[in-house]
This record gives C-alpha cells, structure tokens and sequence, in this order.
C-alpha cells in the first residue's frame, strides 16, 4: 500500500511545474490590479476547500491520510490556478461576466469626452491632449460613472521627470501593451496632459476592480516633483484642474482622495509627509468658488 501511495504522490508532483507557472501569471494579475487580493487567496481557499472534502468523501479504506490531503492540495490548486486564469471570466466580485459585457472598442479614433480646458481660473492653463492607445491594458476604454478625484504625486525627481516626459513614458507603456498602468492627467508648473478621457478607467488607485473604487470610478491626477519644476505651481495647477473636474462632473471636495485613500500606499508622499494635504484642498475650493 505504501509504495502505492509513493508512486501516486511522485506522480502527482508533475503536476506541479504547470501549476506554479498558473499560480505565478495569476500573481502577477494581482499585481497589476486585474485581480484583488481578496479575490485571489478566497478563490484559491474555496478550491482546497472544495476538493478536500471531495476527496476524503471518496477515498477508499486504506487509503493514506497524507495522500489524500497531497492530492485534494494539488487538485485545489490546479483547479483554481487554471479558473481564474480563463480570458472569459471576471472574478473580481466573485461574479462571471463574459467578455461580450465589456464595451467593445472598434477604433483608436472612437469619440471622447471633451476636455475641461474651456473652464479658466488663476492657473489659466491649457489641457494638451496626449490620449493614448485605446484597446491597450493601460486604456481599456470601458466607460463608467465619475465619483473621485484620486491625487498622486509621481514620485520621480529626475530633472527631466516633468509632465511631458511622463505623456511620452504612459503612451510608450501603453504601445508596449504590457501593463494595467495608467491615469487620466499628470500636472507640472507649467503643463498638464490628458492621457485618457475622464469617462474611462485607468489603473492608478491599486484597487484592482473594486467597485465604487478609485480605478473604477476616480480620475487619476499624477502631480509631477521632479527638480526642474516648482512644486508649489504644480500644485496650484493641480488644484484648478481638480476644480474643473469637480464642476464639470459634479464632484464634490469630499471625495477628492489621497491615493493612500484607496490602498494604503504612501502617495502623494511630499504632501503627506510636509502635512500639505488641508492645504492644497482649501486650494481646490477657493479655486472651485471662482468658478461658481
């Protein structure tokens, strides 16, 4: 019985070469935010589970305990390593949802929304368009409800880190094709991009697709700290653009959010560390009531 069992166990081993290379594409699905963490270790417990008690409801008498757990633990896994796996099903909430549900997008020149720069107050700056890809990970095109303002900062210090070198960076990202990685504007002291209409998800809050989330339903705004440009003034952008986001969508200041907001992550770090968050908030209203 027990070289019987050895030789079920060695065999089943072989199992699991293509198992952790599922296991680690589906990390890295998380990773990117195409899957929450939630979703990925209560799917994978669901299939232990599951295939544990299949198994000891079906084990014959004699049958080693130590197998019977080895091989409900490599069926558990192989089951849900290759399930979340499947390209037609969005197991974000726990629901499947085919791929006909998603807004098929036919071309890169499909209609957008337009952008806010009609609106002036003080910064009386101009918006460049600067969309990217449409159809990439980075630009899916799915259209949803507006319901955040997420503020970032980029984190880059470079000299040359300002807005137009991050338009080139999210557009060579997007052509790439090879990350969920994105956001709808990034602001400096003298500039602002829009990469994506403001209509469309953008993957920047690290929340994967929670929804009512900051990916789901917020506008991503990157605030660039690099040293050639004067963070104050970026700021002060950053504020008239949150501004006319807020009167064009109908946002209020409330939900105007941190990206810590959403997942915890230390950003925008500059205004979080020099306590510049209330500051730049009364900015967004006094901003807000010269627009009213």
């Amino acid at each position: 019985m027990e070289d019987i069992c050895t030789s079920m166990i060695k065999s089943e081993v072989l199992f699991l070469i293509p198992i952790l290379f599922s296991v680690r594409k589906n990390l890295e699905m998380v990773k990117e935010g195409k899957i929450s963490k939630r979703v990925f270790i209560g799917w994978y417990a669901l299939c232990l589970i599951v295939c544990g008690v299949y198994e000891f409801a079906e084990c014959t008498p004699g049958t080693s305990v130590i197998d019977t757990i080895f091989t409900s633990i490599i069926q558990g896994l192989l089951i849900g390593s290759f399930s979340l796996n499947l390209k037609n099903i969005n197991m974000v909430n726990f629901k499947l949802k085919k791929e006909k549900d998603v807004p098929k997008i036919k071309e890169d020149t499909q209609k957008v929304e337009e952008p806010v720069n009609k609106i002036k107050g003080d910064a009386n700056i101009e918006i460049k368009e600067s969309l990217i890809k449409l159809g990439s990970k980075a630009r899916p095109g799915e259209i949803r409800k507006k319901k955040w303002i997420v503020i970032h900062e980029t984190g880059n210090i470079a000299p040359t880190a300002g807005a137009a070198n991050h338009a080139k960076y999210i557009s060579n990202l997007a052509l790439k094709n090879e990350q969920y990685l994105s956001w709808h504007y990034t602001v400096d002291d003298k500039e602002i991009f829009r990469h994506i209409p403001d209509n469309e998800i953008a993957w920047h809050a690290g929340d994967g697709r929670k929804e009512g989330g900051g990916n789901m339903n917020g506008i991503g705004i990157e605030i660039c700290v690099n040293k050639n440009s004067n963070f104050n003034t970026a700021l002060k952008n950053a504020a008239w653009l949150v501004a006319t986001l807020m009167k064009k969508h109908n946002i209020t200041i409330e939900n105007v959010q941190q990206h810590h907001f959403f997942n915890g992550k230390n950003c925008p770090e500059i205004m979080r560390r020099q306590g510049l968050w209330n500051g730049f908030i009364a900015m967004c209203k006094a901003e807000f009531a010269k627009m009213s």
